[in-house]
């Protein structure tokens, strides 16, 4: 869909390690967030992904260049069968209303938090907390 899109992904890694966790888990939360990132973005947008590190953690932002969420949504958008506003849409694909809340528990199950909020500069940006692994 990017490609399809010209949406390019930007990624920042401030320095490499390792996530401690479910690898099959954590790549459904992340390959999610990545999908609602990409419908919300305009053709020939880009989506940004920072990973740097806090403490024993990593602080993953991801974040597009959208229209933005309003407060109902962002206050919402982790709740179970929440599909927000579908005129928003920037495709005629529909989803349940599961995915971030099924993302919002794989986050919590690592022991860490996920939020959302309009970015000052525009667009969405969510931001997880995951554990550091160790080499």
């Amino acid at each position: 869909m990017a490609e399809i899109r010209s949406i390019s992904l930007l990624t920042y890694i401030d320095e490499p390690g390792l996530i401690l966790g479910d690898k099959q888990r954590l790549q459904t939360a992340l390959i999610n967030l990545h999908d609602n990132a990409l419908l919300c973005s305009p053709k020939n947008g880009s989506i940004e992904v920072d990973i740097l590190p806090k403490g024993l953690w990593w602080l993953i932002k991801i974040r597009d260049h959208g229209p933005g969420l309003s407060e109902i949504v962002l206050s919402n958008m982790f709740q179970r069968f929440y599909r927000g506003d579908i005129s928003r849409k920037r495709t005629s694909r529909s989803g349940s209303g599961l995915g971030l809340a099924i993302v919002e528990q794989i986050i919590i199950s690592h022991g860490r938090s996920i939020k959302a909020e309009n970015h000052p500069e525009g667009g969405t940006s969510i931001e997880l907390l995951l554990p550091k692994g160790k080499y």
